[in-house]
């Protein structure tokens, strides 16, 4: 089973744990690279700038990582800090993903995480 509804139907977190599946194929939600990567390949460290969204192949996917964080926090006012709490907000998605089986062992016998 792939569980993309809180990457591509914008949903927070939590509803991880209201999907009961026996295995999770693909879930996860985007950050983006590090910053020493974007300022060596890219150089503009602005989410938003043409070069960051070219390399951005999710119609809407940058957009999207900062409209989530400042819904989960508050948004940095500096570009490298806004890459990096990026990557703080994909680990918290991924530690969020029980499925809905907090005391169901057995339930899902597996799942593999996406982390682009």
């Amino acid at each position: 089973m792939h569980v993309w509804e809180v990457w591509h139907e914008n949903k927070p977190f939590a509803a991880y744990r209201e999907v009961r599946p026996r295995f999770v194929s693909e879930f996860g939600f985007q950050s983006f690279a590090s910053r020493g990567v974007v300022a060596a390949w890219i150089g503009d460290l602005n989410p938003s700038s043409p070069a960051m969204e070219s390399h951005q192949k999710n119609v809407g996917g940058n957009a999207r990582i900062v409209t989530t964080m400042m819904r989960e926090f508050r948004l940095p006012e500096r570009h490298e800090d806004v890459i990096y709490l990026s990557q703080v907000q994909q680990g918290a998605g991924a530690q969020d993903r029980d499925f809905g089986v907090a005391g169901a062992e057995g339930i899902v016998l597996g799942h593999a995480l996406l982390a682009a």
